[in-house]
């Protein structure tokens, strides 16, 4: 039901304060990698919904919704992907699927979208679909009455036969805009979070050029698309992602709608290459770290929920103890690289004092 580039992928948003005032959309506090969320759809809204007037104050009530489908969103550093080196500003990567991912950067000026793995030709390979020109989803800070637009370019060259014709060449051309457009009180079957309201419009161009081995390339396919949408988000701690999404038509009634089931989740598998024990955890000073192989040989990276790299051991032996002290409260994911630069096992430990 929702297009933004070649993949469906939900754009993370970090929020921050509580009230009924105002709020603002900051970097932190979002989600990011190590997270799974569950969004509820129901494909079907309540009738006579219509998106309201824009403006401050404002109260939405959309508690009727029912949940048709429930879809898990998963979301790792991008460190600690397969083509990772591929995307080498990525901090976060979403699961789209097998062998799919949505790379992004996300810093204190904003969130770019750089591109996605994906089959796109069919072929049975993992292609490395990259923006040409990046997609910026998301300005930071973010309030009531900011505007922001941006134009994003995808090219993917497909290899040809050599007979009948040469490569084929896709290109989509996005035009992205947002508005601020209104603040207030948003009640869902979740609950009821003060938020930002996004009025989302989206412009996109597809065209599929054939190149011949002889004679001038064909335009073999083109087609063009637009899409409105509304998002709200929260300061709250219990949303930390999307609160609301409203699906229009052209004259803004709503004919379905997404929303946040539940608080997102620190969820992440562990690899079992090399088995790793931490404890204490919850830790406050001291973390010590025990591997199955007797002699481990390699590096432990530590990174916070934003995809930061905040610590690096090396690794020798069977036993490491680390000082913690410095680190925020919070949870934090690892990763034990070996000698030869694969990555043998993942985990995550909480910081509690």
């Amino acid at each position: 039901m929702k297009k933004h580039v070649l993949f469906t992928g939900a754009l993370a948003f970090g929020l921050m304060g509580i009230s009924e005032a105002q709020i603002s959309i900051g970097q932190y506090g979002m989600v990011s990698g190590g997270n799974e969320v569950t969004i509820s759809t129901d494909t079907i809204a309540p009738a006579g919904l219509k998106i309201t007037e824009s403006g401050p104050a404002q109260t939405w009530d959309y508690s009727n919704f029912q949940a048709d489908v429930d879809n898990d969103l998963y979301f790792k550093p991008a460190q600690w992907t397969p083509y990772a080196a591929n995307f080498p500003n990525a901090t976060t990567a979403e699961v789209l699927g097998s062998d799919q991912y949505l790379y992004y950067q996300q810093d204190a000026d904003g969130m770019n979208i750089l591109g996605v793995t994906q089959d796109a030709d069919g072929d049975g390979n993992v292609d490395m679909i990259r923006f040409v020109d990046e997609l910026e989803a998301l300005k930071f800070i973010l309030e009531y009455g900011d505007q922001h637009q941006d134009t994003g370019l995808i090219r993917l060259v497909i290899p040809g036969d050599g007979i009948q014709f040469d490569s084929a060449v896709y290109t989509q051309l996005i035009d992205y805009s947002y508005v601020v457009d209104a603040y207030g009180m948003m009640t869902t079957p979740y609950g009821s979070f003060n938020s930002l309201r996004l009025k989302i419009e989206q412009a996109t161009v597809d065209s599929l050029w054939v190149y011949p081995v002889l004679g001038d390339p064909i335009l073999q396919d083109a087609s063009v698309s637009a899409s409105r949408e509304y998002e709200w988000y929260s300061n709250d701690p219990g949303s930390r992602y999307l609160v609301f999404e409203a699906y229009v038509d052209e004259q803004d009634s709503i004919i379905a709608g997404s929303y946040l089931k539940e608080a997102p989740r620190v969820g992440l598998e562990e690899l079992t290459k090399s088995k790793i024990t931490t404890y204490p955890n919850p830790a406050a000073d001291q973390l010590v770290m025990e591997f199955s192989s007797e002699e481990a040989e390699g590096s432990i990276e530590i990174y916070d929920l934003t995809g930061r790299l905040v610590h690096t051991e090396n690794v020798q032996g069977n036993r490491i103890q680390l000082d913690v002290s410095s680190f925020e409260q919070g949870f934090y994911t690892y990763r034990f690289v070996d000698e030869i630069e694969n990555v043998n096992s993942m985990g995550k430990f909480l910081i509690q004092r």
